[in-house]
């Protein structure tokens, strides 16, 4: 993405989805960190009521909430009940929460974990990778604590 030209000088495309403090020295920063966002509570209810199988309408509603910030005069990227489906919402968490670390989480509870990607190759058979090994350390210090499988 980013990286420096010639003369040492920072160039290329940034992700910045929080504007950084400018005013901040010494690595120090007056920025917030967001832990949990409101927009993410509204997309959990909206996941909620589509995998509970009630009203899709308001789960539409509510993931419209947070899509109409960024196309605030096109309402023709809203979606619509025949254009909504639970891949939809997980392709919309996936633009949404973009360097928030969600999308491991959201493709292991959306059964995509598995599925080949761009940069992943598929994992078909290795579910066990859905769970993260103990530390060998951990087990060492503990000898109540047994491996994951397949580790």
């Amino acid at each position: 993405m980013g990286g420096a030209d010639d003369k040492g000088r920072l160039v290329g495309a940034r992700c910045i989805k929080y504007y950084p403090d400018k005013d901040g020295t010494g690595g120090w920063a007056n920025n917030d960190f967001v832990v949990f966002r409101y927009g993410d509570v509204l997309m959990m209810k909206a996941e909620a009521l589509i995998r509970q199988g009630k009203d899709l309408s308001t789960a539409i509603d509510l993931v419209n909430q947070i899509r109409g910030r960024a196309f605030p005069n096109n309402p023709e990227q809203l979606f619509k009940e025949n254009s909504f489906n639970l891949d939809s919402l997980y392709n919309e968490r996936g633009r949404e929460f973009v360097w928030e670390m969600h999308r491991r989480t959201d493709m292991i509870r959306f059964g995509k974990f598995e599925d080949p990607l761009l940069f992943k190759p598929s994992t078909n058979g290795e579910e066990y990778r859905r769970i993260f090994p103990i530390p060998t350390s951990a087990i060492m210090s503990n000898p109540n604590l047994d491996q994951n499988p397949e580790y």
